[in-house]
């Protein structure tokens, strides 16, 4: 097995995946927070004022869940915040569907609407907390991360700016049930490169009798501790000349 190639190669892996996650979280988030208002003046019908009221909710449920999270992320791993957080996301979008095809009432746009709110809360900063747990964070990693949440920021609401226009308000809603699957989607494949992974270096442990730190000759860029910042570890890989 090629000792260089794995963590290079996870990184890598990591780092694009990462990529699309923010490009599709930051997008969803940005274009539902910009556009709710609009959809239900334009599907419901509100008033300016209560288009506004719904906005505001929307987000004070996302303040209160990122609220939520930071006693949560002591004794919750960011997998599982990661997954409750993609779960409550998809089970509030497909709701939004189901209400907006069966022309229910509109108090239910109100509950999933803070559902939504909740679920995208916390996603980013747990997003960045996960991959630190595989992988160092360098400069340039963030840098990919801060690019694809711009890039998300402005081609996420402009499709759906585009959609109004061509297919109604209800564009908005197939927007954020797509951007949460796809979201969903990425992080699962993100994971899976984590467990291949594993399950390689417990192969070769069982075909050899000497300690794996010793084969594989693991450097501390490999992988992230808990306890360490980011700006700690990436001190100490300059003044080790190691480079990303």
């Amino acid at each position: 097995m090629d000792q260089d190639s794995g963590p290079l190669s996870l990184k890598v892996k990591l780092m694009t995946g990462a990529f699309f996650f923010f490009l599709l979280y930051v997008g969803n988030e940005i274009s539902y927070g910009q556009f709710l208002a609009t959809f239900s003046i334009e599907q419901y019908e509100f008033s300016e004022r209560r288009g506004a009221l719904l906005t505001s909710t929307f987000w004070a449920a996302f303040t209160a869940g990122r609220g939520l999270a930071i006693p949560l992320a002591r004794c919750l791993s960011p997998t599982l915040m990661i997954v409750g957080e993609l779960v409550i996301s998809l089970t509030a979008s497909i709701g939004l569907l189901v209400v907006m095809t069966l022309n229910m009432n509109s108090s239910y746009l109100w509950v999933f609407s803070a559902l939504v709110g909740v679920g995208m809360s916390s996603t980013f900063p747990t997003g960045v907390l996960w991959v630190e747990q595989h992988v160092t964070v360098t400069a340039k990693m963030a840098a990919v991360f801060v690019v694809g949440s711009a890039v998300g920021e402005m081609a996420i609401p402009a499709v759906v700016g585009f959609g109004f226009e061509h297919t109604g308000p209800l564009s908005l809603m197939y927007t954020t049930l797509a951007c949460v699957a796809g979201c969903a989607i990425t992080f699962l494949a993100m994971q899976c490169c984590v467990l291949s992974r594993r399950s390689r270096y417990r192969l070769v442990d069982r075909r050899t009798d000497s300690h794996p730190m010793q084969d594989f000759n693991f450097s501390d860029s490999d992988e992230l501790t808990d306890t360490e910042p980011i700006v700690r570890k990436n001190g100490y890989h300059k003044a080790n000349h190691s480079t990303f």
